[in-house]
């Protein structure tokens, strides 16, 4: 005899559905609001393809098409001259900004580009990881953890 489920029990199965937040994506404005909210302006911006488990230092935006990429400086972290304190010579918040308020189309998205990826991923995530900000794209490293689970 075939068992009957209540509605709170089926909403409860787990589905291999993505979540919107992974592919959604940030426009110039949107991304601009979030990071306006960091109470430290002068916190360093790094971006990340896999939840933050490795970083690159936030580089220049340059429009690709109908929208824009924020590309990783070259060399992650350097060594300063004279010592050998390390330096990831990353752009702060609120250089950013400054730098996305003087774009044109606002309403454009903004991708990250790491490694020479010239179609970049969409921003999931803005967020503060221990002493600086990190713009996470979860797009691929989601699709790679759900295909291997």
């Amino acid at each position: 005899m075939p068992t009957s489920r209540s509605l709170l029990e089926i909403k409860a199965i787990p589905t291999r559905k993505t979540p919107v937040w992974v592919y959604q994506g940030k426009s110039i404005k949107q991304l601009i609001e979030e990071l306006d909210t960091f109470e430290n302006q002068n916190r360093e911006v790094f971006i990340s393809t896999d939840y933050g488990e490795s970083r690159k230092p936030a580089g220049l935006v340059r429009k690709k098409g109908g929208y824009y990429l924020l590309s990783s400086r070259e060399g992650d972290m350097e060594t300063k001259q004279g010592n050998s304190e390390w330096s990831t010579h990353a752009t702060s918040i609120r250089q950013l900004i400054n730098e996305l308020q003087s774009l044109e189309g606002q309403d454009l998205e903004v991708r990250i580009c790491v490694d020479g990826d010239d179609h970049g991923k969409p921003i999931s995530l803005v967020g503060k990881k221990y002493t600086y900000c990190m713009l996470t794209s979860c797009s691929d490293f989601y699709d790679q953890k759900l295909n291997s689970g």
